[in-house]
């Protein structure tokens, strides 16, 4: 008898491997007096260490960090 389980135990393998892309936003506008930007996303930027996978400045005052989860 053939068993053909095997195909969806890939499927599911490759699932659970798959990681979902991520985009966070910050703004200096929305930081407390005295809180730079740059220590923020530095903090964050430890946090995920190498699921990081850009950081993009939008305008002069915000930046976008692409990561993945």
């Amino acid at each position: 008898m053939f068993c053909s389980f095997s195909k969806y135990n890939r499927l599911a393998n490759a699932f659970v491997s798959t990681m979902i892309h991520k985009i966070r936003y910050f703004e200096t506008k929305t930081l407390s007096q005295g809180v730079y930007l740059q220590d923020v996303v530095n903090e964050f930027l430890s946090e995920k260490g190498e699921n990081i996978i850009a950081v993009m400045p939008v305008m002069g005052d915000s930046l976008l960090v692409h990561y993945k989860e």
